[in-house]
Protein backbone atom coordinates (compact mmCIF):
# COMPACT_ATOMS: atom_id res chain seq x y z
CA UNK A 1 0.00 0.00 0.00
CA UNK A 2 1.30 3.45 -0.87
CA UNK A 3 1.40 6.08 1.85
CA UNK A 4 -0.96 8.34 -0.14
CA UNK A 5 -3.62 5.61 -0.26
CA UNK A 6 -3.13 4.83 3.41
CA UNK A 7 -3.50 8.51 4.33
CA UNK A 8 -6.74 8.86 2.38
CA UNK A 9 -8.31 6.13 4.48
CA UNK A 10 -6.81 7.24 7.78
CA UNK A 11 -9.15 7.86 10.70
CA UNK A 12 -7.28 10.06 13.19
CA UNK A 13 -9.35 8.77 16.13
CA UNK A 14 -8.05 5.24 15.57
CA UNK A 15 -4.35 6.08 15.50
CA UNK A 16 -2.34 4.75 18.43
CA UNK A 17 1.06 5.53 19.87
CA UNK A 18 2.36 2.67 22.02
CA UNK A 19 4.46 5.05 24.13
CA UNK A 20 1.58 7.39 24.92
CA UNK A 21 0.17 5.49 27.92
CA UNK A 22 3.57 5.14 29.57
CA UNK A 23 4.51 8.80 29.09
CA UNK A 24 1.15 10.02 30.38
CA UNK A 25 1.42 7.74 33.41
CA UNK A 26 4.98 8.77 34.27
CA UNK A 27 4.90 12.50 33.48
CA UNK A 28 2.08 14.25 35.31
CA UNK A 29 2.60 17.64 33.62
CA UNK A 30 2.21 16.13 30.17
CA UNK A 31 -0.80 14.15 31.33
CA UNK A 32 -2.52 17.26 32.72
CA UNK A 33 -2.11 19.19 29.46
CA UNK A 34 -3.11 16.15 27.41
CA UNK A 35 -6.30 15.79 29.46
CA UNK A 36 -7.05 19.52 29.30
CA UNK A 37 -6.60 19.63 25.53
CA UNK A 38 -8.76 16.53 25.12
CA UNK A 39 -11.87 18.56 25.93
CA UNK A 40 -11.47 20.20 22.50
CA UNK A 41 -10.88 17.11 20.35
CA UNK A 42 -8.82 13.99 19.73
CA UNK A 43 -5.35 14.62 21.13
CA UNK A 44 -2.31 12.58 20.13
CA UNK A 45 1.31 12.48 21.18
CA UNK A 46 4.21 12.52 18.75
CA UNK A 47 6.79 9.77 19.01
CA UNK A 48 8.10 9.57 22.55
CA UNK A 49 6.32 12.66 23.77
CA UNK A 50 8.12 15.71 22.47
CA UNK A 51 4.78 17.20 21.46
CA UNK A 52 1.04 16.68 21.78
CA UNK A 53 -1.27 17.79 19.00
CA UNK A 54 -4.76 17.61 17.54
CA UNK A 55 -6.36 18.43 14.22
CA UNK A 56 -8.76 21.37 14.12
CA UNK A 57 -11.21 22.70 11.58
CA UNK A 58 -9.60 26.15 11.38
CA UNK A 59 -6.70 28.34 12.44
CA UNK A 60 -9.17 30.53 14.34
CA UNK A 61 -10.36 27.54 16.38
CA UNK A 62 -6.74 26.83 17.27
CA UNK A 63 -6.16 30.43 18.33
CA UNK A 64 -9.24 30.34 20.58
CA UNK A 65 -8.02 27.20 22.31
CA UNK A 66 -4.50 28.60 22.61
CA UNK A 67 -5.82 31.70 24.41
CA UNK A 68 -7.45 29.42 27.02
CA UNK A 69 -4.37 27.29 27.68
CA UNK A 70 -3.27 26.78 31.27
CA UNK A 71 -0.79 29.22 32.74
CA UNK A 72 2.90 28.35 32.27
CA UNK A 73 2.26 26.24 29.15
CA UNK A 74 3.43 26.82 25.62
CA UNK A 75 1.55 26.15 22.45
CA UNK A 76 1.24 27.13 18.83
CA UNK A 77 -1.11 26.75 15.90
CA UNK A 78 0.10 25.62 12.50
CA UNK A 79 -1.55 24.95 9.18
CA UNK A 80 -1.13 21.37 8.03
CA UNK A 81 0.12 20.43 4.59
CA UNK A 82 -1.60 18.07 2.17
CA UNK A 83 1.60 16.67 0.67
CA UNK A 84 5.10 16.11 1.96
CA UNK A 85 7.50 18.72 0.52
CA UNK A 86 9.49 15.92 -1.15
CA UNK A 87 6.50 14.44 -2.96
CA UNK A 88 7.47 16.06 -6.26
CA UNK A 89 10.95 14.55 -6.01
CA UNK A 90 9.40 11.09 -5.77
CA UNK A 91 6.99 11.68 -8.64
CA UNK A 92 9.46 13.55 -10.85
Amino acid sequence: MKIAGFSDELDFKNLANDLEKGVLKKFRDISLIFDWLSQFGHVKMTGSGSCIFMPLSSIDQGKEILEKRPQDTLGFVVRGIDNHPHLNLMLG
